[in-house]
């Protein structure tokens, strides 16, 4: 390869490492390492100069205007000539001893001692018993990718000095060279380097002649690295924790901090930047999100609608309960025995689904709503709205005290005043039956005051899904 060319291929090499060193990601430490290296190396045949040296002038009478001596002959001298010739050589081998530097980026320098060796095999198409050796001092610039991985391509370029000996004469020179490569991360400590080399020494010159010297390799090394600081022994945010052991850079300066660096503001001993329930009262039993589960059911106390579930009870995401299966929390399931698959309304009643309404009572002999019997049929309402296409029946029911036709009249009466309630609150009237049933359809003995109440009452029944 002519000089010229060289030098453009180096300068390609040196502009394609920049572009590349430009999007690769930082390491995350300094370290210094040594490095050991073999290299197979194949020298190009090589274009020398030989000079062969001119006959000095032999007359003793010269007239040298017209070169002849007056004793006779001729007394001019002759010139020297240089004359080509190439030389082959043999593979051989070659060693390397480097001491380096690992940036806190994608880039580590060297400096490298390197020898190489190869036998002679033909000069001028003659056998010659001989060898052509070099030490070389080299500055290394490397380039590496994939930092975090276990392998790890990499480029590079190096420029010095070497010491070409060749036919027992000596020259030193500039030599230049570009690698490229894997390492493979064995551990932190050793790295194993396989590359190949190109390498280009200015002609080396000697007494009588001058050569090329330059070829190719295949390196084969190790890198020994050494411990080096990534900063971890600092305290950037000043929080009293080593950058290694703190889990929170970054906190407020002054603010308290765990022995991982970390803020609890409510002591609970879940960090805050971890902890999904910051307000946590002081000596409440949390888990690892710092939210108590007095329960136990996995749903926060914060979140919990049915706080108090028994241990080991299923529960939807609410912490609730749903015995029967129907979608529908035991919290606020009318009919929590509803058969399995039946469509349900919100209140958790299906079809032919009966639910007395506790706790709607009217005045004494009177068909007028308390005050919280309106309250209670608010959520009959609700429910009833949010189940569009259900059909409900009210049933009134009364004691057997005064006459069976009374008892007719005033149970129907009651049933209207609970349907006229529910259509006041924006309940579709066709959605809503009502009748009354005296005291034909006892639930209790009539015979005592506790099953007289327990007959009174005012019942929901679907029939009709929707």
């Amino acid at each position: 390869m002519s000089t010229s060319l060289s030098r453009a291929w180096l300068c390609r090499f040196v502009a394609g490492v920049a572009l590349a060193a430009a999007s690769l990601p930082a390491s995350a430490e300094n370290n210094w390492y040594v490095g050991f290296e073999y290299d197979r190396t194949n020298l190009k045949d090589a274009e020398g100069k030989l000079f062969t040296p001119g006959q000095p002038a032999t007359g003793t009478l010269c007239l040298p205007l017209v070169g002849v001596d007056l004793l006779g002959g001729t007394c001019a001298a002759t010139q020297g000539t240089f004359d080509d010739f190439e030389t082959t050589f043999e593979d051989g081998n070659g060693f390397a001893f480097s001491l380096g530097y690992d940036f806190a980026g994608p880039a580590r320098v060297d400096v490298s001692l390197k020898r190489m060796k190869n036998d002679v095999d033909e000069v001028g198409n003659f056998s010659v018993d001989g060898d052509i050796t070099s030490n070389s001092l080299l500055t290394n610039l490397w380039f590496d990718f994939n930092r975090d991985g276990t392998v790890q391509p990499y480029v590079g370029l190096g420029i010095g000095a070497s010491e070409v000996e060749f036919s027992d004469d000596e020259d030193t020179v500039l030599i230049g060279q570009a690698g490229l490569g894997l390492n493979f991360v064995l551990s932190d400590a050793l790295t194993l380097d396989l590359g190949a080399r190109y390498f280009e020494a200015k002609n080396p010159e000697y007494e009588n002649f001058s050569t090329e010297y330059n070829g190719t390799s295949i390196a084969l090394g190790l890198r020994f690295n050494f411990p080096g600081d990534d900063g971890s022994s600092g305290d950037a945010d000043g929080d009293g924790v080593i950058n290694s052991k703190d889990r929170c850079p970054g906190t407020p300066r002054g603010e308290p901090v765990n022995e991982f660096g970390c803020s609890d503001s409510d002591g609970d001993g879940v960090a805050d930047n971890l902890d999904r329930c910051p307000d946590t009262p002081p000596g409440t039993p949390v888990n690892e999100s710092g939210c108590s589960d007095l329960d136990g059911d996995g749903v926060i106390d914060t979140r919990d609608l049915c706080p108090g579930t028994p241990a080991g009870t299923v529960v939807d995401a609410n912490g609730c309960s749903d015995s029967d299966g129907d979608g529908i929390s035991d919290r606020v399931d009318a009919c929590p025995d509803s058969e399995a698959g039946r469509p349900v309304m919100s209140n958790g009643c299906g079809i032919e689904q009966s639910v007395t309404l506790e706790g709607v009572n009217f005045a004494f002999n009177s068909s007028e709503l308390e005050p919280n019997a309106r309250r209670i049929l608010d959520l009959v309402a609700k429910s009833l709205k949010e189940s569009p296409g259900f059909v409900v029946e009210i049933h009134g029911h009364t004691d057997n005290k005064g006459s069976d036709a009374y008892n007719l009249i005033l149970s129907q009466d009651r049933a209207n005043e609970v349907k006229a309630y529910l259509v006041s609150l924006g309940v579709a009237p066709d959605s809503v039956i009502a009748r009354g049933y005296g005291e034909r359809q006892p639930i209790a003995d009539n015979g005592s005051a506790e099953g007289r109440e327990l007959n009174r009452r005012v019942e929901m029944k679907v029939i009709k899904e929707g």
